[in-house]
């Protein structure tokens, strides 16, 4: 087995049975605290609680905000987390601790320091005691997209990808997508909503958001109030549905593996005539996955980004319909393990 990130190792070192209890594990690696500590588990992003599940952690929960309750002592692994999302979450910490509770972090100093009295430095963690007042989390930005002749408020936060305003990409692929109203809408990696927001609110489109980041979800509920928001890793958590279009901006700096599962899934979820619309920079290793499974696309280039779009066509008879690579339980759980060990880009 694979040997746990530093980051979790001076947790996971730190760890004795003579700290204040209750406890709480944010983040770490696979929930190791959480399974030393027999605690909860929690992280933002999705794929993590899933893999800490499968490691056998007691229980987890996905949020970005950290569960109500006293704790003793919080362990948080902040080595995933964007640094304002993890200066936020050293701000709840401090919050929610007991008055002779300990906060046990890889986070910054510069991030622990305004919320405790006490911060001494133990091998690679930091040992923050004297919690003191945790304050406000500070004011979250709000952006104009203009699109369409329309201008749209977007609330966005610390943590998701591109939050203080709509990337180049993005806008690039809403200016290629080809809308009808009524059309079932599949905005897969969502962020804040923007593009869910357009979809439902300038094309009338029933749109379905999905992302692994419970920030990212709790933004896109307010900033697309139409669109149905779904907690899934990639496509895995809906079945049955059939979209008429799929647009995303994928995580194009992790390994291909991720686009892969993107782009198959796309494929499988799309009703007959239905498009999938990407944007990727790098673009060679998706357009030929792109023309091996859909037989064709279309590209638009600007600005270092490509739109890659794809139509799904009719079957021809006696053709062999693509299907998922197959997988053994033992191999999803390493897949899941190394998901989770990877940094994330911010959606």
């Amino acid at each position: 087995m694979t040997a746990p990130p530093r980051s979790t190792q001076a947790l996971v070192s730190r760890f004795s049975a003579g700290l204040p209890r209750p406890m709480l594990d944010v983040a770490s690696h696979l929930g190791a605290v959480a399974h030393a500590a027999g605690c909860t588990f929690v992280d933002n992003d999705l794929t993590a609680c899933t893999a800490a599940r499968a490691a056998g952690a007691p229980a987890v929960v996905h949020s970005d905000v950290l569960p109500e309750g006293v704790f003793g002592t919080i362990f948080f692994d902040a080595r995933t987390y964007d640094p304002g999302l993890a200066a936020e979450t050293v701000m709840q910490a401090a919050a929610r601790l007991a008055p002779d509770g300990v906060l046990i972090t890889t986070a910054r100093r510069a991030d622990v320091a305004p919320f405790f009295s006490d911060v001494t430095a133990e091998g690679e963690a930091l040992v923050a005691r004297a919690a003191a007042a945790a304050g406000d989390v500070p004011p979250w930005p709000v952006y104009d997209v203009a699109f369409g002749g329309q201008v749209y408020q977007i609330q966005s936060a610390p943590g998701v990808f591109s939050p203080r305003g709509l990337d180049e990409g993005t806008r690039l692929m809403l200016g290629q997508i080809q809308p009808r109203a009524g059309a079932r809408f599949l905005d897969l990696g969502c962020g804040t909503g923007v593009v869910s927001r357009i979809a439902s609110d300038a094309w009338g489109c029933e749109v379905t958001a999905v992302d692994v980041s419970a920030r990212a979800l709790r933004l896109a509920a307010g900033n697309a109030p139409a669109a149905r928001v779904v907690a899934s890793d990639g496509l895995a958590a809906l079945s049955g549905g059939r979209f008429d279009i799929i647009a995303s901006n994928p995580p194009y700096h992790t390994d291909f593996g991720v686009a892969r599962t993107f782009i198959e899934g796309a494929h499988r979820q799309l009703a007959s005539g239905g498009t999938l619309y990407l944007v990727v920079k790098r673009a060679d290793w998706y357009v030929r996955k792109v023309r091996d499974l859909f037989g064709g696309c279309r590209l638009t280039e600007e600005q270092g980004y490509t739109v890659i779009a794809a139509e799904k066509r009719e079957s021809r008879p006696g053709a062999a319909t693509p299907a998922p690579a197959p997988t053994t339980r033992k191999h999803a759980k390493r897949q899941a393990a190394a998901t989770a060990a990877r940094p994330k880009r911010r959606k």
